[in-house]
């Protein structure tokens, strides 16, 4: 069959398969990075939080709803956590309306997460009395801030040592224990009824 291809067809056929082996050489290191990231986060969740819900929705108080990427208890509250993934040079302050992603010369803008996260711990405070909400926006070490970190955002190789810091407060367990036995009812009832 390769015989009765022309020299013009041969190269063609060359350099596609040239870059098929590219696409699958990027695609596999991708692949390698991504779960690198997400076993270090699942382990530092597996040590450090009691309970843990990641992707949902939750009961935005105005009949609406909010997403969150990961909402866990420890023993000193409720994290909100914002996943982020990105790579490069990242610009951000917390009064600014959008950041920059500066990657491979380009850049690319996304809204403030840290103003995000005001959001969703407002709508965790209306869900659960007494006990702390707080929130990060954790980005993952192919990140970099060459400027500013704003307040509110660690990385990933941090993360353990925020949920684990002597300056929280421990709580109760039974009380800690009945807030997230009610926010996962919340999260629960609220599933079946976006189902539904």
């Amino acid at each position: 069959m390769l015989n009765s291809l022309s020299q013009t067809q041969l190269q063609w056929l060359g350099a596609a398969v040239l870059v098929l082996i590219v696409l699958l050489i990027v695609g596999i290191v991708w692949y390698r990075r991504s779960r690198h990231y997400l076993k270090r986060f699942d382990k530092t969740l597996k040590t450090h939080a009691l309970g843990c819900y990641r992707e949902i929705f939750i009961p935005d108080g105005v009949d609406g709803h909010i997403w969150v990427d990961c909402l866990i208890a420890t023993d000193t509250g409720i994290w909100i956590l914002d996943i982020r993934d990105y790579e490069g040079d990242i610009f951000a302050a917390e009064n600014i309306d959008e950041w920059t992603q500066l990657r491979q010369g380009k850049s690319l803008k996304f809204n403030n997460p840290l103003q995000q996260n005001a959001l969703r711990e407002t709508a965790a405070n209306l869900l659960i009395k007494n006990i702390p909400v707080r929130s990060l926006v954790v980005f993952g070490e192919q990140s970099r801030f060459p400027k500013n970190r704003p307040s509110g955002v660690v990385m990933m190789s941090e993360l353990q040592g925020v949920l684990t810091n002597a300056a929280y407060s421990r709580l109760d367990s039974n009380l800690m224990n009945d807030a997230w036995q009610a926010l996962e009812n919340t999260i629960l009832e609220n599933q079946q009824q976006r189902v539904a």
